[in-house]
């Protein structure tokens, strides 16, 4: 008789443990236990709106960063990677920047290129060899010889003692006044330069 208690006893804990390990209890976890809770305060929130990243342009004190801040309000300006006669000689520096009339963005309104020479004979090499070859059709220009020159587009040089500031125009844009940015590049670089000359759509050249 004891002999079947135990067998029954028996047979009820294996029937108990089959049925426990057939239906295991799940234990869920949230992602806030795994992680721990964040709470994030209202001011702490990052501000990417873009007057947050808005980068102010401001000047690296040379002449033509000057210039390009005088001007910002009616010139966009990009930079240039086209080359002059003035590049084959021993400049120390240049910088090319068109400015862009934002009312009128067809073409460019100007093309200013400045180049940096260590000394005076470096600088008077580079003019007179300019002056000696001319465009491409190579033409002589004589120092302070008023003449006419075909083939060639409207320029304004203005020549400092280690400074060169050659500013090209385009003849698209024939009807604007150029007196204004001239004075720009006058007031930025100063008054004092050796030389001036410009030619319009014409083909007039003129020393100033």
């Amino acid at each position: 008789m004891k002999r079947k208690f135990y067998i029954l006893i028996l047979l009820l804990v294996i029937l108990q443990s089959c049925n426990n390990s057939q239906n295991p209890v799940v234990e869920t976890v949230s992602l806030e236990d795994l992680m721990g809770r964040v709470d994030v305060e209202e001011n702490d929130k990052v501000d990417l709106t873009l007057d947050s990243i808005k980068v102010e342009l401001e000047s690296d004190g040379s002449n033509l960063s000057n210039l390009i801040l005088s001007v910002q309000s009616q010139f966009d300006t990009i930079s240039l990677s086209k080359s002059l006669k003035f590049d084959r000689y021993g400049y120390s520096s240049s910088k090319k920047i068109s400015f862009i009339n934002k009312t009128d963005k067809e073409s460019p309104l100007a093309e200013v290129y400045e180049y940096n020479f260590s000394d005076s004979i470096k600088l008077n090499n580079a003019f007179y060899n300019w002056l000696d070859c001319y465009g491409t059709d190579c033409i002589e220009i004589s120092l302070k010889e008023n003449k006419r020159i075909d083939k060639n587009s409207p320029f304004y040089t203005v020549i400092y003692d280690t400074t060169i500031v050659y500013i090209k125009y385009s003849c698209e844009h024939k009807s604007t006044n150029w007196k204004p940015f001239q004075d720009s590049i006058l007031k930025k670089y100063g008054h004092k330069y050796r030389y001036a000359l410009e030619t319009n759509c014409r083909g007039k050249l003129i020393w100033k």
